[in-house]
């Protein structure tokens, strides 16, 4: 319990900590939860560096599986082809 009360407050400002000066890239991915079952068919994204952007799309349209890729959710063992 002492460990999460002397926890500092998170910066709810909305604003970057530290300049971001990555840029992310997504080039031809396919993914697939189960073998012959895929959710993602030729995804490719470019996001320059300092820019954001919406993943904007109807449900199941592979939204979630994105960001979950970019966190690095799965790991390679778990990518199906």
């Amino acid at each position: 319990m002492f460990t999460v009360l002397d926890e500092q407050e998170e910066d709810m400002s909305g604003e970057p900590l530290e300049p971001h000066r990555a840029a992310v890239e997504f080039s031809h991915v396919d993914f697939a939860y189960a073998p012959g079952h895929p959710v993602l068919r030729d995804f490719t994204l470019q996001v320059p560096p300092g820019k954001k952007v919406a993943l904007v799309g109807a449900t199941d349209s592979g939204k979630t599986t994105v960001v979950n890729l970019l966190r690095r959710i799965f790991e390679s063992a778990d990518i199906h082809e």
